[in-house]
């Protein structure tokens, strides 16, 4: 419930005391033909995952599936996971990827919209580069921002970090994971 009467919905949720976690087998594409509807149906499971803030999705090999149904399955709940401006450093062109345009949004806060960059937010963002000095992040913002290297020592290139983002477009600090916790689950 809210304390407001009058509001009914309340984005983002407020934050659960446990994480949830879901077990789905990879056998749950494998009774479907066709990449399309192969893809759909992992959709569907992501996007009620999403709703639900499920912290994380485990996948396992029952005896009905193949190590593809597996690989396959992996593939696209990663790519859902996935903020959309950095899916093309992420993935590279796949067959199993040719039809992830019919997926459904997630709505998750790694996905936002004209309303959270209005106001300072926490948005995943891609290490491209790392030296003694500088760290170089992708955050799909207007450009590749960079950070003083000492503020995160243990970041590598390649790791996905969280940074806050003001209402200007820039990156005034990694977030902690607490911040992080609080919003994406």
């Amino acid at each position: 419930m809210t304390k407001d009467p009058g509001k009914v919905f309340v984005w983002p949720p407020p934050e659960r005391g446990l994480g949830l976690s879901i077990h789905i087998p990879s056998s749950l594409v494998s009774v479907e033909h066709g990449i399309a509807k192969r893809t759909m149906v992992l959709g569907l499971v992501a996007r009620a995952a999403a709703i639900f803030r499920v912290r994380k999705i485990r996948v396992y090999r029952d005896p009905g599936s193949s190590a593809r149904d597996l690989i396959f399955v992996k593939k696209i709940l990663e790519y859902m996971a996935s903020p959309p401006y950095l899916r093309k450093k992420l993935f590279k062109i796949d067959r199993d990827l040719r039809a992830v345009g019919i997926l459904p949004p997630l709505a998750t806060a790694s996905h936002a919209t004209e309303e959270d960059l209005a106001r300072e937010h926490i948005r995943p963002a891609l290490a491209l580069s790392v030296d003694s000095r500088n760290i170089c992040l992708e955050a799909g913002l207007a450009r590749i921002v960079c950070l003083d290297a000492s503020k995160a020592k243990w970041v590598r290139k390649g790791d996905l970090v969280y940074v806050v983002v003001t209402p200007n477009g820039s990156i005034s600090r990694l977030a902690t994971q607490r911040e992080v916790e609080s919003i994406y689950w």
